[in-house]
């Protein structure tokens, strides 16, 4: 890939993560470095569902966005039973349908 071309896309990546970081953390806040990862895990894993979604969606033509929200936010309701039973403090109250195209 030319140098303009991967430094375009690594300014576009960083700036997804800081938005989504934020979106994140402003609802949570952070005060250890435990949630700090925990927060940093749950970025990636949010932009991978989004993306992967999107390229399926151009490459089947199919909305298969809809099914993978619906899978993160059953998911997230079961990280959500675990942190409070573990009597973490609780997460923020994402749901994919948060993040709108």
């Amino acid at each position: 890939m030319p140098d303009v071309i991967r430094e375009k896309v690594q300014g576009i990546s960083e700036f997804e993560i800081k938005v989504v970081t934020t979106i994140l953390t402003d609802e949570q806040g952070t005060n250890t470095a435990d949630q700090t990862k925990d927060i940093e895990a749950l970025v990636y894993t949010v932009l991978v569902y989004l993306k992967s979604a999107l390229q399926y969606k151009r490459a089947l033509g199919k909305d298969v966005l809809s099914l993978v929200q619906a899978q993160f936010n059953r998911e997230w309701d079961e990280i959500l039973v675990i942190l409070q039973k573990e009597k973490r403090r609780k997460p923020a109250s994402l749901r994919m349908s948060a993040f709108h195209f």
